[in-house]
């Protein structure tokens, strides 16, 4: 359902979106990892996914001015193909799912699969040592990270878990490891878009709410994106962990 824009709705949901866009601003990537569980609870899953995507579309597309030349790499267009299928699969879990159609797949159980997601990538982050792997098997793990994406996409907003681990196995550093990610979720966050107005999940509900939300997404990107050359990567990566951990155990125990 949508909520009435008063006043501490904006408040709570404007801190959210302004941790979530400093994460974004630093990283590239954790938007609706960060904000998704946390506006759950107090937002419909099929109002907050539409809201997280938009603002995170907007974040992708000012973080990627730069990084437009990464669209000519081949496995960039084989992955972001990949996730396109599992954006139509997820969407449609999501449309589906909250207009009651299919029985046995309510919001109370996605809300706790996506907590467990959560807490297990947020362990992967933390526990973590970076290598640059080989190119071998490339292709097809890209496939399946792409596909496994994009149904977390589609049904919870949270592309991230999957294609992080891919590019961040592959990348050739840190550079690469942020643009790569950034372009792939431009991709994935147009194409989305399109899926959820065809299905009525985009509305002007969500437009004005997100309108009012907008001033906090702008200051936590330009807060995080400065971050990014002052606080090491060990600090920060720890900060991002241990609130993950906390957002996917809240959505693991609330009803």
């Amino acid at each position: 359902m949508a909520p009435e824009p008063s006043l501490t709705a904006i408040a709570i949901c404007s801190v959210i979106y302004f941790v979530s866009a400093i994460v974004t601003g630093f990283s590239g990537f954790g938007f609706a990892l960060m904000s998704v569980p946390f506006l759950l609870l107090i937002l419909d899953l099929r109002f907050a996914v539409p809201l997280v995507l938009l603002a995170g579309f907007f974040s992708v597309i000012v973080l990627s001015v730069n990084k437009l030349h990464f669209f000519k790499e081949r496995m960039v267009i084989i992955v972001a193909v990949a996730m396109a299928v599992g954006t139509w699969i997820g969407t449609y879990l999501l449309k589906n799912a909250g207009a009651g159609r299919l029985e046995n797949l309510d919001t109370g159980m996605l809300k706790r699969i996506l907590g467990i997601v959560i807490v297990l990538f947020a362990c992967h982050i933390l526990l973590r040592v970076r290598q640059h792997e080989a190119p071998k098997f490339r292709g097809p793990i890209g496939v399946v990270a792409g596909i496994l994406s994009g149904v977390l996409g589609g049904l919870f907003g949270t592309s991230g878990p999957p294609l992080v681990i891919y590019v961040h196995h592959f990348a050739e550093d840190k550079t690469s490891f942020r643009s790569q990610l950034v372009i792939l979720f431009l991709l994935h966050d147009s194409f989305r878009i399109l899926l959820y107005a065809k299905n009525s999940l985009i509305n002007l509900d969500v437009l004005r709410f997100d309108l009012f939300l907008l001033p906090a997404l702008i200051l936590g990107l330009i807060l995080g994106s400065r971050m990014h050359f002052k606080v090491s990567d060990t600090t920060f990566t720890r900060a991002i962990s241990a609130m993950l951990l906390l957002s996917g155990v809240l959505l693991l125990i609330k009803p």
